[in-house]
Order: C-alpha cells, then sequence, then structure tokens
C-alpha cells in the first residue's frame, strides 16, 4: 500500500493506502507536495511498525516502480502502470521489466508494438499506450 495521489474536498492530495488519512497540498507546488507525501509516508511506517500492515509482492514492485522512477512494467506482449500491475492479471515476472509509459501517436516505436498496446481508455488512463523497457529519455 505505497503513497497514492488522491484528493480531498476537491484539493489534491496524499495517502497511504485505502484508508489512510489524506494530505491536502497545494496544486503545482512540489514543496507542498513533497511535506504531503512525507506525512503520508509517516503514517505508513508507523503502521507497518505496529504490525498492522505488511507489504505483498505486488506493493514491493509499484514502491520500487515508483521510487526509481518508472511508470510500470514491460513484458513481451504487454505493458502495466503503476496502480495497475497485473490489472488483467497477466503478471509474467521472468518476462517484465521496469519501464515507461509512451502514449499511442507518440512513439518512434508504434510498427513494433502492435501487441504492447494497451487499451487505456478502458482503465481510465486517457487512451492508448505501451510501456517500453526503461526511463523515459533512454536511461
Amino acid at each position: 500500500m505505497p503513497v497514492h495521489q488522491t484528493t480531498k474536498n476537491g484539493k489534491p492530495a496524499m495517502q497511504w493506502g485505502s484508508k489512510g488519512a489524506k494530505y491536502t497540498y497545494t496544486a503545482g507546488n512540489k514543496a507542498s507536495r513533497d511535506r504531503a507525501r512525507s506525512k503520508a509516508e509517516r503514517q505508513g511506517r508507523a503502521a507497518r511498525a505496529g504490525g498492522v500492515w505488511r507489504m505483498n509482492c505486488r506493493e514491493i514492485i509499484e514502491q520500487y516502480l515508483r521510487d526509481n522512477g518508472y511508470d510500470g512494467l514491460s513484458g513481451n506482449e504487454c505493458g502495466c502502470l503503476v496502480g495497475d500491475i497485473s490489472i488483467c492479471d497477466c503478471l509474467h515476472l521472468e518476462d517484465c521489466v521496469p519501464g515507461h509509459r509512451v502514449m499511442c501517436g507518440d512513439c518512434e516505436r508504434a510498427d513494433e508494438c502492435v501487441d504492447n498496446i494497451t487499451k487505456g481508455e478502458e482503465f481510465g488512463m486517457g487512451g492508448q499506450y505501451c510501456v517500453l523497457p526503461g526511463k523515459k529519455g533512454g536511461t
């Protein structure tokens, strides 16, 4: 249950898990967002230390991806974003590597990834995309 972005009373907020407190921040203000994230992370550490919660494999993977600047996982014939890892229950760990999202039409490799396209509109993600290996910009 890593920290994720949400809203509270129409304002952007950070929250640990699905039941943690929501810490609002000023939109567009990185320092404010970082303070809210820090508060939510502190709540998560307290919950784990108290034995309230332990991370499962999916949560460990998502936390690693977020902490290291990746958008999701790229596999042989699929891709999934942080927050929707294995949304179709097809997680093949031996085939997946950290990757970055590329919206269809923005990709110079579009002819290569016909099988890797995920229909993001089905999951409220704004259109078709694929997840390519590595970080955006080739790192």
